[in-house]
Protein backbone atom coordinates (compact mmCIF):
# COMPACT_ATOMS: atom_id res chain seq x y z
CA UNK A 1 0.00 0.00 0.00
CA UNK A 2 1.05 3.49 -0.91
CA UNK A 3 0.69 6.03 1.11
CA UNK A 4 -0.11 10.00 0.14
CA UNK A 5 -0.71 13.39 2.30
CA UNK A 6 -2.25 16.13 0.59
CA UNK A 7 -1.12 18.76 2.65
CA UNK A 8 -1.14 22.75 2.38
CA UNK A 9 -1.37 24.73 5.74
CA UNK A 10 -2.82 27.57 3.28
CA UNK A 11 -6.71 27.11 2.67
CA UNK A 12 -8.58 27.51 -0.55
CA UNK A 13 -5.60 25.74 -2.78
CA UNK A 14 -7.86 22.86 -3.79
CA UNK A 15 -6.42 20.76 -1.08
CA UNK A 16 -9.82 18.90 -0.28
CA UNK A 17 -10.90 18.55 -3.81
CA UNK A 18 -7.46 17.32 -4.90
CA UNK A 19 -7.84 14.59 -2.27
CA UNK A 20 -11.11 13.30 -2.86
CA UNK A 21 -10.83 13.51 -6.54
CA UNK A 22 -7.38 12.34 -6.59
CA UNK A 23 -8.66 8.86 -4.19
CA UNK A 24 -12.14 8.68 -6.35
CA UNK A 25 -9.73 8.67 -9.91
CA UNK A 26 -7.25 6.06 -8.72
CA UNK A 27 -10.41 4.19 -7.29
CA UNK A 28 -11.38 3.69 -10.76
CA UNK A 29 -8.66 0.50 -10.90
CA UNK A 30 -7.28 0.13 -7.88
CA UNK A 31 -8.64 -0.26 -4.08
CA UNK A 32 -8.60 3.41 -2.18
CA UNK A 33 -8.59 4.34 1.48
CA UNK A 34 -9.60 8.18 1.82
CA UNK A 35 -8.08 9.18 5.22
CA UNK A 36 -9.87 12.62 6.42
CA UNK A 37 -7.97 13.91 8.89
CA UNK A 38 -9.25 17.61 8.88
CA UNK A 39 -11.22 18.40 12.17
CA UNK A 40 -12.96 20.69 9.50
CA UNK A 41 -14.47 17.35 7.84
CA UNK A 42 -15.06 18.79 4.50
CA UNK A 43 -13.66 15.16 2.94
CA UNK A 44 -16.08 13.23 4.88
CA UNK A 45 -19.06 16.23 3.62
CA UNK A 46 -17.57 15.95 -0.58
CA UNK A 47 -18.65 11.64 0.09
CA UNK A 48 -21.85 12.37 1.67
CA UNK A 49 -20.86 12.07 5.21
CA UNK A 50 -22.66 14.92 6.42
CA UNK A 51 -21.91 14.69 10.43
CA UNK A 52 -20.24 11.16 11.58
CA UNK A 53 -20.89 10.00 14.91
CA UNK A 54 -17.81 10.75 17.02
CA UNK A 55 -16.99 6.57 17.75
CA UNK A 56 -17.34 6.42 13.73
CA UNK A 57 -14.08 8.46 12.81
CA UNK A 58 -10.69 9.36 12.96
CA UNK A 59 -11.13 11.38 16.49
CA UNK A 60 -12.18 8.01 17.81
CA UNK A 61 -9.45 5.67 16.33
CA UNK A 62 -6.32 8.63 17.77
CA UNK A 63 -8.35 8.57 21.11
CA UNK A 64 -8.17 4.53 21.04
CA UNK A 65 -4.53 4.36 19.88
CA UNK A 66 -3.33 7.27 22.46
CA UNK A 67 -4.76 5.19 25.84
CA UNK A 68 -3.64 2.05 24.16
CA UNK A 69 -7.24 0.84 23.39
CA UNK A 70 -8.12 -2.47 21.23
CA UNK A 71 -9.46 -1.14 17.61
CA UNK A 72 -10.25 -2.56 14.98
CA UNK A 73 -10.32 -0.51 11.78
CA UNK A 74 -12.87 -2.40 9.56
CA UNK A 75 -15.48 -0.56 12.31
CA UNK A 76 -14.62 2.75 10.82
CA UNK A 77 -14.54 2.18 7.34
CA UNK A 78 -17.70 3.64 4.98
CA UNK A 79 -18.34 1.84 1.31
CA UNK A 80 -18.40 4.91 -1.24
CA UNK A 81 -17.75 2.32 -4.03
CA UNK A 82 -17.18 -0.86 -4.48
CA UNK A 83 -13.59 0.47 -4.18
CA UNK A 84 -13.15 4.03 -2.93
CA UNK A 85 -13.68 3.64 1.40
CA UNK A 86 -13.98 6.33 3.71
CA UNK A 87 -12.74 7.11 6.89
CA UNK A 88 -14.20 10.31 7.95
CA UNK A 89 -13.52 12.73 10.80
CA UNK A 90 -15.56 15.15 13.12
CA UNK A 91 -14.97 18.62 14.94
CA UNK A 92 -13.78 16.60 18.08
CA UNK A 93 -10.82 16.03 16.39
CA UNK A 94 -9.41 19.17 16.62
CA UNK A 95 -8.75 18.42 20.54
CA UNK A 96 -6.76 15.49 19.50
CA UNK A 97 -3.60 18.35 18.47
CA UNK A 98 -3.02 18.95 21.99
CA UNK A 99 -2.78 15.37 23.31
CA UNK A 100 -0.24 14.54 20.31
CA UNK A 101 1.97 17.60 21.47
CA UNK A 102 2.58 16.16 25.13
CA UNK A 103 2.94 12.19 23.98
CA UNK A 104 6.90 10.86 22.69
CA UNK A 105 5.88 9.70 20.16
CA UNK A 106 3.63 12.15 19.11
CA UNK A 107 4.05 12.13 15.24
CA UNK A 108 4.30 8.23 15.25
CA UNK A 109 0.67 7.42 16.44
CA UNK A 110 -0.85 7.78 12.74
CA UNK A 111 1.65 4.65 11.72
CA UNK A 112 -0.08 2.42 13.73
CA UNK A 113 -3.47 2.84 11.85
CA UNK A 114 -1.33 2.66 8.58
CA UNK A 115 0.12 -0.88 9.39
CA UNK A 116 -3.91 -2.01 10.09
CA UNK A 117 -4.99 -0.80 6.19
CA UNK A 118 -1.39 -1.79 4.89
CA UNK A 119 -2.95 -5.39 3.81
CA UNK A 120 -6.16 -4.21 2.42
CA UNK A 121 -5.85 -1.36 0.06
CA UNK A 122 -3.84 -0.36 -2.39
CA UNK A 123 -3.60 3.07 -1.74
CA UNK A 124 -4.24 5.32 1.13
CA UNK A 125 -4.83 9.28 0.55
CA UNK A 126 -4.80 11.22 3.83
CA UNK A 127 -6.56 14.76 3.63
CA UNK A 128 -4.67 16.86 6.13
CA UNK A 129 -5.67 20.16 8.07
CA UNK A 130 -5.14 22.94 6.87
CA UNK A 131 -2.14 24.24 9.28
CA UNK A 132 1.12 22.48 10.01
CA UNK A 133 0.43 21.00 13.54
CA UNK A 134 0.58 17.56 14.81
CA UNK A 135 -2.19 15.71 12.67
CA UNK A 136 -0.18 17.35 9.38
CA UNK A 137 2.80 16.01 10.87
CA UNK A 138 1.45 12.16 11.33
CA UNK A 139 0.17 12.41 7.76
CA UNK A 140 3.98 13.60 6.67
CA UNK A 141 5.58 10.95 8.57
CA UNK A 142 3.14 7.96 7.73
CA UNK A 143 3.62 8.87 4.11
CA UNK A 144 5.32 7.57 1.25
CA UNK A 145 4.14 11.17 -0.92
CA UNK A 146 3.39 14.13 0.11
CA UNK A 147 1.32 16.40 -2.94
CA UNK A 148 1.03 19.97 -2.23
CA UNK A 149 -1.44 21.72 -3.79
CA UNK A 150 -0.70 25.47 -5.49
CA UNK A 151 -3.34 27.66 -6.62
CA UNK A 152 -2.62 30.85 -9.10
CA UNK A 153 -1.57 32.58 -5.94
CA UNK A 154 1.70 33.94 -4.78
CA UNK A 155 0.99 33.19 -1.16
CA UNK A 156 0.74 29.24 -2.11
CA UNK A 157 4.68 29.52 -3.04
CA UNK A 158 5.20 30.33 0.44
CA UNK A 159 3.25 28.30 1.60
CA UNK A 160 5.75 25.71 -0.25
CA UNK A 161 8.59 26.72 1.40
CA UNK A 162 6.56 26.23 4.72
CA UNK A 163 6.14 22.91 3.96
CA UNK A 164 9.84 21.74 2.48
CA UNK A 165 10.83 23.43 5.59
CA UNK A 166 9.15 21.21 8.45
CA UNK A 167 9.83 18.56 6.74
CA UNK A 168 14.00 19.09 6.17
CA UNK A 169 12.80 20.18 10.15
CA UNK A 170 11.42 16.08 10.55
CA UNK A 171 14.55 14.66 9.24
CA UNK A 172 16.18 15.45 12.11
CA UNK A 173 13.71 13.22 13.93
CA UNK A 174 13.13 10.39 12.00
CA UNK A 175 14.18 7.63 9.78
CA UNK A 176 11.53 8.14 6.75
CA UNK A 177 10.39 11.26 5.04
CA UNK A 178 7.51 11.34 2.43
CA UNK A 179 9.04 12.28 -1.26
CA UNK A 180 7.59 15.80 -2.16
CA UNK A 181 5.34 16.65 -5.48
CA UNK A 182 3.47 19.81 -6.37
CA UNK A 183 0.44 20.25 -8.42
CA UNK A 184 -1.30 23.42 -9.58
CA UNK A 185 -5.09 23.75 -8.97
CA UNK A 186 -7.76 26.24 -9.85
CA UNK A 187 -6.07 27.40 -13.17
CA UNK A 188 -7.57 29.76 -15.27
CA UNK A 189 -6.45 29.47 -19.37
CA UNK A 190 -7.93 32.76 -20.31
CA UNK A 191 -5.68 34.73 -17.65
CA UNK A 192 -2.01 35.78 -18.47
CA UNK A 193 -1.43 36.05 -14.69
CA UNK A 194 -2.32 32.39 -14.40
CA UNK A 195 -0.10 31.60 -17.73
CA UNK A 196 3.17 33.27 -16.31
CA UNK A 197 2.59 31.84 -13.22
CA UNK A 198 2.68 28.50 -14.29
CA UNK A 199 6.24 28.92 -16.28
CA UNK A 200 7.56 30.28 -12.83
CA UNK A 201 6.77 27.62 -11.08
CA UNK A 202 8.00 25.11 -13.30
CA UNK A 203 10.93 26.92 -13.23
CA UNK A 204 11.31 26.44 -9.46
CA UNK A 205 9.99 23.16 -8.94
CA UNK A 206 10.98 21.43 -11.95
CA UNK A 207 10.31 17.73 -12.05
CA UNK A 208 8.69 17.69 -8.49
CA UNK A 209 6.28 19.68 -10.34
CA UNK A 210 3.16 17.65 -11.92
CA UNK A 211 2.56 18.15 -15.78
CA UNK A 212 -1.17 17.97 -15.26
CA UNK A 213 -2.40 21.31 -13.68
CA UNK A 214 -6.41 20.88 -12.66
CA UNK A 215 -8.51 23.80 -14.38
CA UNK A 216 -10.90 25.87 -12.62
CA UNK A 217 -14.45 23.72 -13.14
CA UNK A 218 -17.73 24.73 -12.02
CA UNK A 219 -18.92 20.89 -11.46
CA UNK A 220 -15.98 20.57 -9.28
CA UNK A 221 -17.63 22.83 -6.79
CA UNK A 222 -21.18 21.44 -7.89
CA UNK A 223 -19.72 17.74 -6.68
CA UNK A 224 -18.59 18.89 -3.36
CA UNK A 225 -22.15 19.91 -2.52
CA UNK A 226 -23.82 17.45 -4.02
CA UNK A 227 -21.40 15.00 -1.43
CA UNK A 228 -20.04 13.05 -4.07
CA UNK A 229 -16.86 12.80 -6.33
CA UNK A 230 -16.62 14.35 -9.62
CA UNK A 231 -16.77 10.92 -11.06
CA UNK A 232 -19.91 10.47 -9.48
CA UNK A 233 -21.40 13.26 -10.45
CA UNK A 234 -20.14 14.47 -14.19
CA UNK A 235 -17.35 11.78 -15.30
CA UNK A 236 -17.38 13.60 -19.27
CA UNK A 237 -16.37 16.94 -17.41
CA UNK A 238 -12.95 18.60 -17.42
CA UNK A 239 -12.42 18.37 -13.68
CA UNK A 240 -12.69 14.84 -13.95
CA UNK A 241 -10.15 14.42 -16.93
CA UNK A 242 -7.86 16.75 -15.18
CA UNK A 243 -7.88 14.18 -12.00
CA UNK A 244 -8.19 10.94 -14.25
CA UNK A 245 -4.85 12.81 -15.62
CA UNK A 246 -3.76 13.27 -12.54
CA UNK A 247 -3.93 10.24 -11.38
CA UNK A 248 -2.16 8.39 -14.18
CA UNK A 249 0.68 10.82 -14.43
CA UNK A 250 1.15 9.98 -10.27
CA UNK A 251 1.11 6.42 -11.29
CA UNK A 252 3.69 6.45 -14.36
CA UNK A 253 6.09 8.55 -11.85
CA UNK A 254 5.53 5.94 -9.17
CA UNK A 255 6.99 3.36 -11.06
CA UNK A 256 10.46 5.27 -11.30
CA UNK A 257 10.76 6.43 -7.71
CA UNK A 258 12.57 3.73 -5.55
CA UNK A 259 12.94 3.64 -2.07
CA UNK A 260 16.74 3.46 -0.86
CA UNK A 261 17.96 3.10 2.49
CA UNK A 262 21.51 4.56 3.63
CA UNK A 263 22.75 2.67 6.42
CA UNK A 264 26.00 3.05 8.49
CA UNK A 265 27.43 1.21 11.20
CA UNK A 266 29.96 2.17 13.22
CA UNK A 267 30.36 4.73 16.45
CA UNK A 268 29.45 8.10 15.43
CA UNK A 269 27.68 11.68 16.87
CA UNK A 270 26.31 12.54 13.60
CA UNK A 271 25.75 11.34 10.43
CA UNK A 272 24.62 12.74 6.71
CA UNK A 273 24.04 11.91 3.54
CA UNK A 274 24.99 13.77 0.80
CA UNK A 275 25.39 13.12 -3.15
CA UNK A 276 23.84 14.02 -6.50
CA UNK A 277 20.61 13.74 -5.36
CA UNK A 278 20.12 16.80 -3.25
CA UNK A 279 22.91 18.72 -4.39
CA UNK A 280 25.59 17.56 -2.04
CA UNK A 281 24.32 19.98 0.72
CA UNK A 282 24.38 19.04 4.31
CA UNK A 283 20.78 19.52 4.76
CA UNK A 284 19.16 18.31 7.96
CA UNK A 285 16.62 16.26 6.10
CA UNK A 286 19.43 13.82 5.01
CA UNK A 287 20.73 13.14 8.74
CA UNK A 288 20.71 9.44 9.61
CA UNK A 289 19.05 8.56 12.90
CA UNK A 290 20.22 6.14 15.04
CA UNK A 291 18.51 3.40 15.98
CA UNK A 292 20.07 0.84 19.08
CA UNK A 293 23.79 0.56 16.90
CA UNK A 294 22.56 1.48 13.34
CA UNK A 295 22.19 4.54 11.60
CA UNK A 296 19.81 4.84 9.01
CA UNK A 297 17.71 6.89 6.32
CA UNK A 298 15.15 5.88 3.59
CA UNK A 299 14.62 8.31 0.63
CA UNK A 300 12.63 8.13 -2.13
CA UNK A 301 14.50 8.76 -5.40
CA UNK A 302 13.80 9.01 -9.41
CA UNK A 303 15.54 5.75 -11.07
CA UNK A 304 19.24 7.18 -12.41
CA UNK A 305 23.05 6.70 -11.50
CA UNK A 306 23.64 8.74 -8.39
CA UNK A 307 27.17 9.58 -6.88
CA UNK A 308 26.91 9.97 -2.38
CA UNK A 309 29.37 10.55 0.82
CA UNK A 310 28.43 9.81 4.17
CA UNK A 311 29.61 12.76 6.04
CA UNK A 312 30.49 11.60 9.06
CA UNK A 313 31.16 13.97 12.35
CA UNK A 314 32.12 16.77 9.51
CA UNK A 315 34.58 13.96 7.59
CA UNK A 316 33.80 13.25 4.05
CA UNK A 317 33.59 9.40 3.47
CA UNK A 318 32.36 7.07 1.22
CA UNK A 319 30.06 4.20 2.18
CA UNK A 320 32.14 1.06 2.77
CA UNK A 321 29.37 -1.43 2.70
CA UNK A 322 28.71 -0.58 -0.74
CA UNK A 323 31.12 -2.00 -3.23
CA UNK A 324 30.51 0.63 -6.46
CA UNK A 325 32.83 3.57 -6.28
CA UNK A 326 34.27 6.16 -8.59
CA UNK A 327 37.37 8.06 -8.08
CA UNK A 328 36.42 11.71 -6.66
CA UNK A 329 38.60 14.78 -7.64
CA UNK A 330 40.08 14.89 -4.30
CA UNK A 331 42.14 11.67 -3.91
CA UNK A 332 39.42 9.40 -2.50
CA UNK A 333 35.80 7.56 -3.26
CA UNK A 334 32.39 8.56 -4.56
CA UNK A 335 29.78 5.72 -3.16
CA UNK A 336 27.51 5.04 -6.49
CA UNK A 337 23.86 4.17 -6.69
CA UNK A 338 22.19 2.92 -9.72
CA UNK A 339 18.32 2.53 -9.99
CA UNK A 340 16.86 1.21 -12.81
Amino acid sequence: MLTISVVNQKGGCGKTTTAVNLAAALAERKKVALLDLDPQSNASYHLGIKKAEEKETTYEIFDNLLENKELNVNDFIKEITNLLYLIPSCLELSTIEARLAKTAQGIDVLNELKESLQSNFDYLIIDSPPNLGFLTLNALRASDFALIPINIDIFSLEAVKNVEKIVSLMGKFIDALPSLFYLITLFDRRSSFSKNFVIRTKELLKQQLFETIIRNNIYLREAATAGKDIFRYMKRSNGARDYLQLAQELEEKIKHIKAVGFSYTKEAKQVTVAGDFNGWALDDKFSLIRKDNLWYKKLYLPSGKYRYKFVVDGRWIHDENNPLLQEDNFGGYNSLLILE
